[in-house]
């Protein structure tokens, strides 16, 4: 999945046999921890990186994630959509 790669891009990486598309938010996130951990910002530790779900764990896993949330592994899809638990129409702010 991509939110930055345009339609004709992932249409050219297609026809050239490419099945992952998208961006690696990982690495990006591992250099973030990095250089905030250089920082020595008092009480701000950096020792946990979170940044996985059930539908990626074994990627995330692989890469470092000392946090995954499985909550889908464990208790499997929602039966109803967000708006059941809250309106996604309104805003509180």
């Amino acid at each position: 999945m991509t939110k930055t790669v345009t339609p004709e891009r992932i249409n050219f990486a297609l026809t050239q046999g490419e099945t992952l598309i998208g961006e690696n938010k990982v690495q990006e996130l591992k250099q973030l921890q990095e250089e905030i951990k250089a920082l020595q910002i008092p009480n701000v530790e950096m020792n946990e990186l979170s940044m996985g779900m059930s539908g990626d764990l074994e990627i995330v896993i692989e890469e470092g994630a000392t946090i995954v949330r499985v909550g889908t592994a464990v208790f499997g899809e929602r039966v109803y959509p967000d708006s059941y638990y809250w309106n996604e129409e309104k805003s509180d702010i």
